[in-house]
């Protein structure tokens, strides 16, 4: 009776109707977004507003219900059904998972650990999605270590019986592959050496798909260069000889406009106009202006590739800033050099900082008037994350100095200096990451600028507190700054439904008015947010709470991206 009634239900849609909204219903451990987009639809975001619900034509129902069980197939759900259920105005696919399979045993033969590659242990449901995607990790594995050729045997066996997986990997590696000879196919006006000293391997350097891909996001990091292209050729099944074709962007002088908000600093605007290929070879030439609620600034800058992966750069920005307390004017010129390596940059910089601080709320804490500052420094980073906006796996360390001996030049001496790490620990489907850093400034002649000492509290810093808020007051009221902090932070991100995710969090600070911060007292918060997965970037929302004081001491902040 019940296969009479939907085959009638089914007929009834093909005769009346076209096309209806789709919807599922009891589906648990697969989620609505993957199974519009199996049927190759697309479910939009709250902020897609203005499109349409997903639709389906009645006359393809058949083959979307098939095309859910195979897509159910390779979740390790054999045997699960899915109907139509009765509406008028709508169709809705009934779906009973049942059963899935469960990986029962595995074996693994080969002289590297793969295990951080192969995404199964016992007891965990079988996707052959990830079966095939573990291969092509483990093939890219052996290619990133100079075997281009991998014999790779693995074979899933499924019982559908007593719903189990059996698993076996095997990978046997010839010997290592070469780059060998290196050819550049590049425009007229940008020398074949620029393009050379972009890519990340040499003739003669051990062959690696990473380097391949480093060389590729080096060389469209050039907004001159319009298309790139690496071939590569085999030569007697180890020497690897490649081919890079490059062409240049015809249009190279562009326009920039941009957007944004977050909660400690407000709404954003910037425009801007740039040349990518100013007088070729890549070198740019560009102005652009910001304007912030507490910042509105001005900025000429120049870059001018190198050999051997350095560029030269010089830049001049004016800035009118509102401080908690103080308002500065900036004119701030910068000469540097930075030399680049596989997911390393190390710059050297000469800062010529003239300052006016005005409008002093207090003035010993926030003295008035000129400062001229002549520092140089030096800053030094490590970053291989998979993504900047939204991070899963990976690290970086961040290290910077700078500092200025008291002169005729040069108002003050002293020295800053900033340390930061991080480490991203994947724990599909959530992630674990963590922080610290640790900033100190010392003075030990002349002044600075109220704006050289560090300030804590806001969405980078202890999210129980608002942007700049955590720290000694000045007699207004006002932060007065700090000589040092130091901060701890850890957040769990997990998966909630679709594009929605959440965050538990701890951020911990201690500072202090010396260049070292007072360990008897820690400012430690709990707290907990969302995030929403867009195009730009996740949309974060996060609320903060400090740990002796949750009902009176608390923030909320909302911004793009991760903060690490």
């Amino acid at each position: 009776m019940k296969k009479k009634a939907a085959l009638l239900f089914l007929s009834t849609l093909f005769i009346y109707a076209t096309e209806l909204p789709l919807q599922f219903f009891g589906n648990i451990h697969v989620d609505d977004s993957q199974l519009y987009e199996a049927l190759d639809l697309h479910k939009p975001s709250f902020y897609e507003f203005y499109k349409k619900e997903p639709t389906l034509e009645t006359k393809t129902l058949k083959l979307a219900i098939e095309t859910i069980k195979s897509f159910y197939k390779t979740k390790g759900f054999y045997h699960a059904i899915v109907k139509p259920k009765e509406s008028k105005d709508k169709i809705v696919l009934y779906i009973q998972e049942k059963r899935p399979v469960r990986v029962e045993l595995f074996t693994v033969i080969s002289k590297f650990d793969l295990s951080s590659l192969i995404p199964f242990k016992k007891g965990v449901i079988f996707q052959s999605d990830k079966f095939i995607q573990s291969k092509k990790e483990i093939k890219r594995f052996y290619k990133n270590r100079g075997y281009c050729k991998v014999s790779l045997y693995a074979k899933a066996w499924i019982d559908i019986k007593r719903d189990r997986a059996y698993l076996a990997y095997e990978a046997k590696e010839n010997r290592p592959c070469y780059f060998r000879g290196i050819k550049i196919n590049a425009p007229k006006n940008i020398d074949s050496k620029i393009i050379k000293s972009l890519l990340y391997f040499k003739k003669g350097d051990i062959y690696s798909l990473e380097k391949i891909k480093q060389s590729y996001k080096s060389l469209y990091a050039n907004e001159g260069i319009a298309n790139v292209t690496i071939k590569t050729d085999m030569q007697n099944g180890f020497d690897v000889n490649t081919t890079i074709d490059v062409s240049q962007t015809k249009k190279p002088i562009g326009f920039q406009v941009g957007g944004g908000i977050n909660s400690d600093e407000g709404p954003e605007f910037s425009l801007g106009v740039k040349n990518s290929n100013f007088l070729g070879n890549l070198k740019t030439i560009g102005i652009s202006a910001k304007y912030l609620q507490l910042k509105q600034s001005a900025v000429i800058d120049f870059n001018m590739p190198l050999e051997q992966k350095k560029i030269f750069g010089t830049s001049l920005e004016y800035s009118d800033e509102e401080f908690l307390g103080f308002k500065q004017k900036m004119l701030l010129g910068t000469l540097f050099l930075k030399h680049r390596k596989t997911y390393m940059a190390f710059q050297e910089s000469l800062l010529f900082d003239y300052s006016n601080i005005r409008d002093s709320d207090d003035l010993v804490a926030y003295p008035q008037g000129a400062f001229f500052l002549v520092s140089p420094k030096i800053s030094w980073v490590y970053d291989n994350r998979d993504d900047m906006l939204n991070p899963t796996k990976g690290y970086f360390i961040r290290a910077e100095l700078m500092g200025s001996v008291k002169s005729s030049f040069s108002d003050a001496t002293y020295y800053k200096y900033s340390l930061e790490a991080a480490y991203i620990l994947p724990l599909l489907p959530s992630v674990v990451a963590l922080k610290i850093n640790y900033d100190s400034l010392h003075v030990s002649d002349g002044s600075l600028p109220a704006s050289y000492r560090f300030y804590a509290g806001g969405m980078k810093s202890n999210r129980a507190y608002n942007y700049q808020k955590l720290g000694y007051k000045s007699a207004s009221g006002e932060p007065i700054g700090l000589n040092s902090v130091l901060g701890l932070v850890a957040e769990y991100r997990f998966k909630i439904y679709g594009d929605i995710r959440g965050v538990l969090f701890s951020d911990n600070t201690l500072i202090g008015l010396s260049d070292t911060p007072e360990f008897s007292k820690i400012y430690s918060s709990l707290g907990f947010g969302f995030r929403y997965k867009t195009p730009i970037g996740p949309l974060a929302l996060d609320f903060g709470f400090d740990t002796k004081r949750p009902t009176k001491q608390y923030a909320i902040h909302f911004r793009i991206g991760e903060l690490f």
